[in-house]
């Protein structure tokens, strides 16, 4: 920091200049002045294009950390309806082949109908319940065999 004599010895000095150097002095510490304020407000309108910039990147990071949460619970929503699905498949496939082999007992009853003496030996042969046996034999073998 400049001391008390030092300021009153540049003051003289400014005093001492003829006006045109003092003008041109004032003119040019004037265009000093506005420099580094266009400075400064370049420097601070930068500082916040790069503020924006790091909050527009942070609410990306934001959003795709929620996507990736998102796809993360539909996998595993996915995953357990592939597995249902696959129980469902397997539940299916156990109803076809249950239909399957009822539909071979009553195909077997069927067959065997006209060579059973009566409902029970037709039901026990054949897999059947008594009240099917019963049906087979009236339909196939017709009313006067039943007993």
């Amino acid at each position: 920091m400049p001391n008390n004599e030092q300021v009153n010895q540049l003051l003289n000095q400014l005093v001492a200049l003829p006006p045109e150097a003092l003008f041109l002095f004032l003119l040019g510490a004037a265009a000093a002045g506005i420099g580094l304020l266009w400075i400064a407000r370049r420097s601070q309108a930068r500082k916040q294009l790069q503020k924006r910039e790091i909050e527009k990147f942070q609410a990306v990071c934001r959003l795709v950390e929620n996507q990736r949460q998102e796809v993360s619970f539909l996998q595993s929503r996915l995953q357990s309806l592939e597995s249902y699905v696959d129980r469902l498949n397997a539940h299916q496939q156990r109803v076809l082949d249950s239909a399957s082999q009822r539909r071979q007992r009553l195909d077997d009853a069927i067959g065997i109908a006209g060579r059973c003496a009566d409902d029970i030996e037709l039901s026990s042969r054949a897999g059947v319940s008594p009240s099917e046996a019963k049906l087979i034999a009236r339909l196939y073998r017709g009313p006067a065999a039943s007993s």
